[in-house]
């Protein structure tokens, strides 16, 4: 999601343009990172996930993110998956005895079982929960031989990108309504104060 001052603009053009340069991007920035936060919120309304697995997947207000003099404008979005979607585990998961484990991704729903799951801690990973994907048979010149275990398959819930789309962009048009303009003139009268000096 990409957005720029836009309720300004009729009165930019009556004002000083080396103050509005420095003032817009600031301004621009910090709403950005207030609607990222607002983002957060609305999403968790609706997902039971925890914050701190979700914030490492919305991308910070910075780098490439950061509005600038010549690209007035910020972005706010969900960063490129590299560890997967989240975990089950971080979806008020549990561990049942016999039927494997419990969660719950919306809060909306109830809880969900997901059979024969176990949560463990595999070389290299974080903690999460997994499922074997069964057993084979293992033959030898048409003899039967035991069995052999199949591979350990992580379990996840939905993307981050998943869940912005479900919530819509209207948390961050409302963080920009709220608090552009204010945050404009306050970053405007202080550099309008610093030429004055």
């Amino acid at each position: 999601m990409e957005f720029s001052s836009i309720k300004v603009d009729k009165v930019k053009g009556m004002l000083d343009q080396k103050l509005v340069n420095k003032a817009e991007p600031r301004a621009i920035n910090k709403t950005a990172k207030m609607s990222r936060t607002e983002q957060s919120k609305e999403i968790r309304k609706v997902y039971n996930i925890t914050a701190t697995r979700l914030n490492e997947e919305l991308e910070k207000v910075s780098g490439p993110n950061r509005a600038t003099v010549s690209k007035p404008r910020a972005v706010i979005r969900a960063m490129k998956l590299r560890k997967g979607n989240p975990g089950l585990q971080h979806y008020s998961a549990k561990q049942t005895t016999r039927k494997g484990v419990t969660y719950k991704i919306r809060k909306d729903k109830g809880r969900v079982t997901r059979p024969r799951a176990f949560f463990a801690t595999m070389a290299g990973k974080n903690k999460g929960i997994y499922i074997r994907s069964g057993e084979k048979k293992i033959m030898s010149k048409g003899r039967y031989k035991g069995k052999k275990r199949e591979s350990i398959i992580r379990q996840t819930g939905p993307s981050v990108v998943q869940m912005m789309e479900r919530v819509g962009i209207a948390p961050i048009k409302r963080a920009v309504n709220k608090n552009f303009a204010r945050l404009f003139r306050h970053e405007y009268e202080r550099e309008l104060s610093r030429a004055k000096r």
